[in-house]
């Protein structure tokens, strides 16, 4: 009787303590699936952010974010970060982690992720910096979204900008390049019904996030299918990997890059289209010979 005395607290403890770990547990599991991507309607999260950058874009025209304030450039900016996010998503595209999104950056740009910024910025490239993240790396990231005078198109905005935690790569992150409301669609050449900034449909863009979606399944998944479709509707991605960064281990891109080159090479036009083929100043300004282009030509080129 003792004994058993003895072994009912011990049995009521353990119990009580594996109904806690469960419930902890469950409370974990729950909170990580309300912050995992995609779990909340981030265009109905955003909406009044939305119509208001629409709002904005009257008075902004064509120029659109480049020439509002730095604090809506900022403000706008970090939401278009988040609603290409989703975007992605939408479209089936698979997040990876940081490791697989370093090494597929330095195959296709030749560039380390984790260097710092001001290295990163020599070849066109950034990693975006999140309101939470290093204040001085966010208030440098602010003032090369501005436009200054003697350097013209801010830097910030003609950047490839990689996106951390998220793990993803785009250009001029702006609302209305990833959504749009519905009759807006030609709202600085045509007229339109003002009443619609309010009322219209958002949604998201189909091109833009399109080309988003199979650069980005090139650059991370090595995708086949994301290569053929760039290849039809995005050549100019798949030359500026090749010109800009030096990217020739691809015999499809090779042979893009051939093709432009024409019977007529007295043509100034066709000389144009030749520079950078064979030997290319990269974005840091280094001149790569093109080995693996040449020993393409060498295995597939005949007279």
């Amino acid at each position: 009787m003792k004994a058993l005395n003895i072994i009912l607290p011990l049995l009521f403890l353990l119990l009580a303590g594996s109904c806690k770990a469960q419930s902890k547990t469950a409370r974990h599991q729950e909170a990580a699936a309300s912050a995992a991507p995609g779990k909340e309607d981030v265009l109905r999260v955003y909406e009044k952010q939305i119509r208001k950058y629409y709002k904005k874009l009257e008075d902004a025209g064509m120029d659109g974010v480049l020439v509002m304030s730095n604090h809506e450039k900022v403000k706008y900016t970090d939401i278009a970060i988040e609603l290409i996010s989703e975007a992605l998503r939408r479209q089936g595209f698979k997040f990876v982690d940081s490791q697989t999104a370093r090494n597929a950056i330095k195959k296709y740009y030749g560039v380390d992720i984790t260097a710092s910024n001001k290295a990163l910025q020599r070849e066109h490239f950034r990693r975006f910096i999140f309101k939470n993240g290093n204040p001085d790396e966010r208030f440098e990231q602010t003032k090369l979204m501005t436009i200054n005078p003697e350097n013209g198109y801010p830097e910030f905005w003609k950047s490839i900008i990689f996106v951390p935690n998220y793990n993803y790569i785009t250009t001029f992150p702006a609302i209305n390049e990833v959504v749009c409301i519905k009759g807006l669609e030609t709202m600085f050449v045509d007229d339109y019904d003002p009443n619609l900034i309010n009322t219209g449909e958002i949604y998201y863009t189909e091109d833009w996030c399109k080309k988003l979606f199979y650069r980005n399944e090139l650059v991370f998944h090595d995708s086949e299918a994301a290569l053929n479709w760039l290849l039809k509707h995005d050549e100019d991605f798949l030359r500026g990997l090749f010109v800009g960064y030096g990217y020739n281990k691809s015999a499809a891109i090779n042979r893009l890059m051939l093709d432009q080159i024409t019977r007529n090479p007295n043509s100034l036009a066709d000389r144009e289209r030749c520079e950078n083929i064979f030997a290319s100043k990269r974005k840091d300004r280094k001149l790569p010979v093109h080995q693996e282009l040449l020993q393409y030509v060498v295995n597939h080129v005949t007279n």
